[in-house]
């Protein structure tokens, strides 16, 4: 085997099925991400996906079909019943009677014949006797029948017609078995044997459950089918209106000139020329009037009456009364029906109608229902406000900081009102004079004014003093003075108590590319959400959600929390959950996609999944989990206190003159709209599926409060593609909400002027997507692009070995040495200021690298016996989702400042991957090409994600060492030997990579952490974090412990070992030393297993909320082992070096951990 064929054999993983190759000289702008090698399995052919669904729905209509062909069958059996009981009888008792009455004729015309001999005069007894016989025979006759009417038809008796008028027909006895499983019982007809009597109680016993039991079901159906009416109708109806309102407002993805303009910069993905048509947006949770139920139960009885009146040849009247009667099942007897030819359609009616009567009950039971449980919350909450509201403000003014403003020389005016935000942001309102104002940031619900501070409020200006910042004054001039808003500074958070204090102050990007290529004047910002600590923006709504009812009393330790959800939301839930230690029920539709259900299993999340079809709220609500809550319904009811919370404060306050916001459906607009006051537009945006399966957008019904902001649609080709445009071009790493949110600004825009800015919020990131719209294969399968075009590169397969012979990644490409009192600030290269807090508004995605939180874990240290305070510093909460991100950005900065990296050239870089991810960002941003080598290990995750971010990926042998030609480093200098202008950073020497952390992720680690730290634990990989960490630790805390972290098979912690091994935890660990790792700034190194690494890290996102990666559990782990032989309360920080989002497929997998044999401990991590 040649060394080509090896090299084709470790890339065929991730190279094209095509049989193309690019040119070493060609255009290297294209790349997309790779195909898929597993679909989602909910994504099946459409005929396969139609005929699943036919399946579906016809085993259900099959229970209810069988459940009325049941009873159907229990009503004719039990008619057959008393047909063949009661009908013989009767027969038998007319013969009786008929016997009796034929032996008393004759004494009968005896007695009518005496009676005509004591007429009067006037007839006398000789005109009597001339009277025919037969007449006289006719005239006793009809006396007889008149006299005996009353209990047997005597004229049929004696005309021998005895069948034509039985009562116990089999029509009739089939609407006597119906009256009496109705309960309606007209009485009519009854049972007048001891035998029929019995049979009748029997059968009732039986009859009545199972007619409740069908009416029931079907009343649920069409409670169901009418809700769907009425749905439909309300979504035509607001689709009609949106339409005569404001035409313009509805995007069609086609329309040829702005469907050109947004994709003609789409690069290689071949993404022009894509039309798409919206369909109409799904609608939220709709109750039906009552008026309407009551109308469809009108109009029932109404038909009835029509019917009966031709049925049965009544009065129409007399016809709607009988059906009144009947449908509520009073049944007095005087009106029943008797022509036998309408009798079965006469008991399909009654049937039919206490259906719909059942149906009526139950909407209208449940909306008077909803509202006396609405009446009696509000009366709750207002008693407690009541008392809550008296023992705040006793505590405040008899506990707290009055006698401290009246000794600093201030006079209490009032304080108007108190609002706490417990991440150490409080916003609190003091009405005291200026020059005197009482604060502290308060860590409870209560305001705590015990600590003075005289800052000096001046017009348009912003005062600080010990990090807290006045950010805003206003005049009351009801009061005659001013009203201070008074805020403590995010930036000056040393440190948070858990995760959750990392949610929301998320940054605002400025877009540099799209919007010039568009025409647009004005500042186009993007809000970040997805920096959020869960990764999208319902972590406010979650977060603030379990506050508040915590607040309310709602939720207890012990509390089961129930929640119907699925994608971004339910992930929120879960991180809030996993952090204040609740048990979590989440009940998803079937369809949710399957790496979403794995991160909340892994959150310890009990995930309970419903058929498609099942209302998956409905499910969550029958469930009846003791001593639970259904947030669902708290939601709702807190809907104007959660959504979108805090939001528009954030950008308001972080950017003037905003004269749009454009913010996802569900996000906060109205909320948002009211903070505006008019000031800004804002819009929501709604994306309406124009793809295949609908599969890859964000299906749960958010909820949306009813305000003053705009609504759009645009559809999901067009989303799709513009997301991806804004990962490629900006390095924005945003969801396809984002991209729809873009496409309106761009539109809204256009009439704006270069000093207006626009704000577009990114509800999430691509975290989710990673198998969906960020996969060109995907996009092709769904029919959003044509074709998948992927550029390789491909080194050629003659080369000269001295190109990777001559290279030595164990140097260092510069000179850095501690000066004569030991400081490591002797560099070749200047170093950069310290940047202490990353600003509100950033220029571009770079700027959104570092400043990253850190976070005191609370649970996992008691759980492995360990008492000291460990710190992890949370570095997937950088922009590109891992601590590489820094050495990315440093690296190509320092090529640029040397001249060496120019526009139009290429970069080329061997990686494990998170480097390639930092690199590809970079590229993006400032517009290079970009080629990564990495070895085929590395997860799949990480190699959509560059792929999406404009990359080539080359993949490599596992097994190839670092100094052959065919390992990722081997090829990566063969291609950069043979394509013009391409360049390696070379992350293994270069200076950028531990410069940058002795700069500013050293620096900032110190002034975050406690005064007294006594160890700083960190990974090893190429070595560069651990050096400039280390470096600046030494310069600063000479008392603190450095503890270098290398996984069992690597040789970083022992160069002399001879042996190595393969490992799974990614990034860290090599087979040589390379040159950014100076051993002398360690003072210990620990080995970790795959299998410990694994189960702490799974530890830290079920016990402490943390989404961070296999390494990340590997230096916790490690820290663990520093705190057993460190003195209890001492400080450690760790580095967590990346996220959870490129090893959804890997460490969180079950299967995947089990083939390896590393199944963790359950007891610890979940």
């Amino acid at each position: 085997m040649n060394a080509v064929d090896t090299f084709d054999m470790g890339s065929t993983s991730n190279l094209s099925d095509s049989d193309d190759e690019i040119p070493m000289e060609l255009d290297l702008t294209a790349a997309g991400p790779p195909i898929s090698d597993d679909e989602d399995e909910l994504d099946l052919p459409v005929d396969q996906h139609g005929c699943k669904l036919f399946l579906q729905y016809a085993k259900r209509a099959a229970m209810h079909v069988g459940l009325v062909a049941l009873l159907v069958g229990y009503l004719l059996g039990g008619a057959t019943l008393f047909y063949h009981v009661e009908g013989p009888n009767e027969l038998i008792q007319r013969d009786i009677e008929l016997k009796r009455i034929l032996g008393t004729w004759d004494d009968f015309q005896d007695h009518i014949w005496n009676i005509t001999q004591d007429v009067d005069n006037r007839i006398s007894r000789e005109a009597f006797n001339t009277i025919n016989q037969e007449y006289f025979r006719k005239l006793v006759n009809y006396i007889f029948v008149s006299y005996h009417n009353q209990y047997i038809n005597a004229r049929h008796i004696l005309n021998e017609t005895r069948g034509e008028e039985l009562l116990w027909t089999f029509p009739n006895s089939v609407f006597f078995a119906t009256t009496v499983i109705t309960t309606i019982g007209y009485g009519n007809l009854v049972p007048t044997t001891m035998v029929g009597r019995i049979c009748c109680i029997c059968y009732a016993l039986i009859g009545i459950p199972l007619l409740l039991v069908t009416i029931a079901d079907i009343g649920k159906f069409l409670s169901e089918f009418l809700s769907f009416l009425y749905k439909s109708y309300r979504a035509f109806k607001r689709k009609i209106r949106r339409q005569s309102r404001r035409i313009s407002h509805h995007y069609r993805p086609g329309s040829q000139s702005r469907g050109s303009d947004q994709t003609s910069h789409a690069g290689s993905m071949n993404l022009n020329d894509i039309e798409s048509e919206p369909e109409s947006s799904m609608e939220d949770e709709l109750r039906i009037p009552v008026f309407m139920v009551l109308l469809v139960l009108l109009a029932y009885t109404a038909i009835g009456g029509i019917l009966f009146q031709h049925w049965e040849n009544m009065q129409y009247f007399e016809a709607f009364y009988f059906c009144f009667i009947t449908m509520a099942t009073v049944g007095f007897g005087d009106i029943v029906p008797t022509e036998q030819v309408y009798m079965f359609f006469t008991m399909a009616y009654i049937i039919f109608g206490l259906s719909l009567a059942t149906m009526c009950i139950d909407l209208a039971g449940t909306e008077y229902i909803r509202k006396i449980h609405y009446l009696g919350s509000r009366m709750e909450d207002a008693k407690g406000a009541v008392i809550s509201g008296i023992q705040v403000g006793e505590h405040i003014f008899k506990h707290t900081g009055v006698e401290a403003i009246r000794s600093a020389g201030g006079k209490v005016l009032k304080l108007r009102r108190v609002f706490v935000d417990r991440d150490g942001g409080s916003v609190d309102y003091v009405l005291v004079p200026q020059k005197n104002i009482i604060y502290e940031p308060p860590s409870t619900a209560v305001l705590k004014l015990t600590k003075e501070a005289n800052i000096k409020i001046m017009p348009d200006d912003i005062t600080e003093k010990d990090g807290y910042i006045v950010q805003n004054k206003s005049y009351d001039k009801k009061q005659n003075h001013d009203r201070i808003f008074v805020r403590v500074s995010h930036n000056q958070i040393h440190n948070y108590d858990t995760v959750l204090q990392a949610v929301g102050k998320t940054p605002l990007i400025l877009l540099n590319k799209i919007p010039q290529a568009q025409g647009i004047k004005a500042n186009i910002y993007i809000k970040c959400e997805y920096l959020n600590a869960g990764g999208s923006s319902h972590d406010r709504l979650a977060k603030r959600l379990i506050e508040l009812a915590e607040e309310k009393g709602k939720i207890k330790p012990d509390t089961t929390l129930v929640y119907s959800a699925g994608h971004n939301v339910a992930v929120a839930m879960a991180v809030v959950c996993a952090v204040k230690g609740y048990r979590l029920v989440i009940v998803t539709p079937e369809r949710e996609v399957r790496d979403n259900n794995t991160l909340l299993i892994a959150l310890g999340a009990e995930v309970l999944r419903v058929n498609t079809g099942v209302c998956s709220k409905g499910y969550a609500k029958a469930l009846n989990i003791p001593n639970s809550i259904l947030l669902n319904a708290l939601e709702k009811e807190l809907a104007d206190q959660i959504v979108g919370y805090n939001l528009g404060d954030e950008i308001l306050e972080a950017k003037d003159n905003v004269r749009l916001i454009v913010v996802p459906h569900g996000m906060g607009a109205a909320a948002i709209s009211e903070k505006a006051q008019g000031k800004a537009a804002v819009v929501s945006v709604n994306i309406t599926p124009d793809h295949k399966t609908t599969s890859g957008l964000e299906r749960y019904p958010f909820l949306e409060v009813p305000g003053e902001q705009e609504s759009h649609d645009v559809g999901s080709k067009e989303s799709f593609l513009m997301a991806r445009r804004m990962i490629r071009e900006e390095g924005v790493m945003t969801g396809p909400a984002g991209g729809a949110g873009l496409v309106v600004a761009l539109e809204k825009a256009k009439h704006l002027s270069e000093h207006d800015n626009v704000v577009v919020v990114l509800s999430d990131g691509i975290r989710s997507y990673l198998s969906k719209f960020c996969d060109d294969q995907w996009l092709k399968d769904q029919g959003v692009i044509p074709e998948v075009h992927k550029p390789t590169a491909k080194p050629d397969d003659k080369f000269d070995s001295s190109i990777v012979t001559s290279y030595c990644p164990t140097t260092l490409a510069g000179a850095w040495d501690q000066t004569e009192d030991g400081k490591f600030n002797k560099c070749s290269e200047p170093f950069k200021p310290f940047r202490e807090s990353r600003p509100a508004v950033l220029n571009n995605a770079l700027e959104a690298i570092g400043n990253t939180p850190l976070v005191k874990l609370q649970r996992l240290p008691k759980m492995y016996g360990v008492n000291a305070n460990i710190y992890v510093k949370c570095e997937y909460l950088n922009a590109g989702g891992s601590i590489k991100d820094r050495i990315a950005a440093r690296m190509v900065e320092l090529a640029e400042q040397k001249g060496i990296l120019k526009p139009g050239m290429t970069l080329i870089e061997p990686t494990s991957g998170n480097t390639g991810i930092g690199l590809a960002l970079a590229a993006a941003v400032k517009g290079y090409k970009c080629i990564i080598v990495m070895p085929v290990k590395m997860s799949k995750e990480k190699a959509v994600a560059m792929e999406s971010l404009g990359a080539i990926i080359v993949r490599t042998p596992n097994e190839a060492g670092f100094d052959s030609p065919y390992s990722h480093i081997g090829v990566a200098l063969r291609l950069q030997k043979e394509i013009p202008g391409a360049i390696i950073l070379d992350q293994y020497r270069n200076m950028g990579n531990p410069m940058v952390h002795y700069e500013q992720t050293g620096e900032e680690i110190i002034a975050q952490a406690p005064a007294k730290l006594d160890a700083v634990v960190v990974g090893a990989g190429t070595g560069g974090t651990v050096t400039g960490i280390g470096m600046k630790i030494k310069d600063k805390l000479q008392g603190c412990k450095v503890v270098g972290v290398d996984p069992i098979g690597s040789i970083l912690a022992d160069p002399t070992q001879d042996w190595t091994k393969s490992y799974e935890v990614e990034g860290t660990g090599y087979d040589f030393i390379p040159g950014t790792l100076k051993r002398n700034c360690v003072d210990q190194w620990i080995k970790t297993a795959d299998k410990e690494s694994f189960e702490v890290a799974r530890a830290l996102i079920a016990k402490e909320g943390l989404l961070c990666g296999g390494s990340s559990g590997a230096n916790v782990w490690a820290a663990l082992q520093v705190a057993k032989e460190l003195p209890e309360g001492s400080n450690i920080v760790a580095i967590l070096p990346d996220g959870v989002r490129n090893y959804l497929s890997k460490f969180l997998d079950d299967e995947w951990l089990e083939v390896r044999g590393l199944i963790p401990d359950n007891k610890k991590c979940c």
